[in-house]
């Protein structure tokens, strides 16, 4: 993964920059802080739909009203357990670069980027095995190309560096890079 990873990265790169640090989201399904909420939510979102459309079908309601329901039932699926699906195929095609220059995050041939010359304020979150988050806040309207997860969708927001391992050295290079530019 790490020789594709760099493969990946180098062809974003401009004249004179070089990688100091790549890596990946980590793996699998990874609950977060909004989760107290959702899960609670999305089981009785989804509870209800199902209920509801449940009903309608045994009472032999017009097909209007069959079919009404149906939306509410697949967007409750969506919140009880698509979202961790399409949360973990998001964070296995994600890689994450800081270079002499700037922060890359590449997903697929999408590529976001920050300068440091922006000088935003960054901010940490870190688990109990050393993996987290950076999130970088946005002190102007200079760049907003990142996406946040809100209920479980992603929706235009800061940028951010999601699940990563070993995230306090990650954190302290950030730092180093951004007082030596």
């Amino acid at each position: 993964m790490k020789e594709d990873g760099y493969e990946r990265i180098r062809e974003y790169l401009t004249d004179g920059e070089y990688v100091i640090w790549q890596g990946a989201p980590v793996k699998g399904h990874l609950f977060s802080l909004q989760d107290i909420f959702l899960i609670p939510f999305s089981l009785m979102w989804g509870g209800f739909a199902v209920f509801w459309e449940l009903m309608v079908i045994l009472a032999d309601a017009p097909l209007l009203i069959k079919l009404w329901g149906i939306p509410f039932v697949v967007i409750g699926f969506y919140l009880m357990a698509g979202r961790f699906f399409v949360q973990a195929h998001m964070r296995k095609h994600t890689l994450y670069a800081v270079t002499n220059k700037r922060i890359l995050r590449i997903r697929k041939k999408q590529v976001d980027s920050l300068n440091y010359r922006l000088s935003p304020q960054k901010r940490m979150t870190q688990h109990k095995d050393g993996s987290g988050s950076i999130i970088f806040e946005n002190s102007g309207n200079q760049w907003n190309k990142g996406y946040q997860v809100v209920w479980g969708m992603n929706m235009k927001a800061g940028f951010w560096m999601e699940h990563i391992p070993e995230v306090s050295r990650v954190f302290h290079i950030l730092e180093e890079q951004t007082v030596d530019s």
